[in-house]
């Protein structure tokens, strides 16, 4: 007959593997501010101005891991021998702000001498009630183990913000100077407004590539980028774009 000490330690619960993943602190700050001239016929001057501040924290977690690529264009996604892709199996939380500001003064594309001052007003997080709270998603981390690479694909980061658009005549003929301001967007708030939305941005932004020898726990992904903010004229709209990120391979 078994004894109680014997039982309880038959019956006692191994505690779960540790599981692996890999985790860092995000933040991401998009800066920028200028003014915009150009010379236009019989209105003197087009102008653009631009006043972008968007910052955005939160924790990326990388918990679900699968053998082969999921990057697109990578070759030979089946390859599990030299593939290691992980992603996270959920969203997760970011804190995001955004308080941009973006005037045009000049004429309509189409509408003749009709000139107008357009006012672009961006403001997260929302004033409205019960709007989903930001999220990270869609982050990848990829392992070429033949090249001795990382590739990381920069995740969305989302949160719901109030917008507004509004255009006031300036210049034209009478039926268009007796129209009183009005606004553009069909929707004062947009849910999910994604923190790098009218820009431009380079290539290396998308997917950073670097080299990953082979045991490492670690990758230091922060950097800096030359972005533009998207604007009425054909002239660049310069703002600076610097993400804080290290991630780590962790077990929980």
């Amino acid at each position: 007959m078994l004894t109680a000490v014997v039982l309880a330690a038959l019956l006692q619960v191994k505690p779960p593997a540790p599981t692996p993943m890999w985790t860092g602190e995000l933040t991401l700050t998009i800066k920028g501010n200028g003014t915009i001239e150009q010379p236009y016929p019989k209105i003197g001057k087009q102008r653009v101005t631009w006043s972008v501040n968007r910052s955005a924290r939160g924790r990326v977690v990388l918990d679900k891991m699968f053998k082969g690529g999921a990057i697109a264009g990578t070759p030979n996604t089946r390859d599990t021998v030299r593939y290691e892709t992980w992603i996270a199996n959920a969203p997760q939380p970011l804190d995001m702000l955004v308080g941009d500001t973006g005037t045009y003064y000049g004429p309509i594309p189409g509408a003749g001498l009709s000139v107008t001052l357009d006012l672009l007003r961006i403001s997260c997080p929302t004033t409205t009630p019960k709007a989903r709270a930001g999220q990270i998603r869609s982050s990848i981390l990829q392992f070429d183990y033949e090249k001795g690479t990382y590739t990381w694909e920069a995740p969305r980061l989302i949160t719901a913000c109030d917008q507004s658009h509004m255009r006031t005549p300036k210049l034209g003929p009478p039926a268009w100077m007796n129209k009183a301001p009005f606004d553009l967007l069909s929707t004062p708030v947009e849910l999910e407004y994604e923190m790098i939305y009218q820009m431009n941005w380079p290539d290396e932004w998308v997917r950073m590539t670097g080299t990953f020898p082979k045991g490492s726990t670690e990758i230091v992904l922060s950097r800096t980028f030359d972005f533009s903010w998207r604007h009425p004229l054909d002239m660049k709209a310069p703002v600076k774009a610097e993400l804080v990120l290290v991630i780590r391979k962790t077990s929980s």
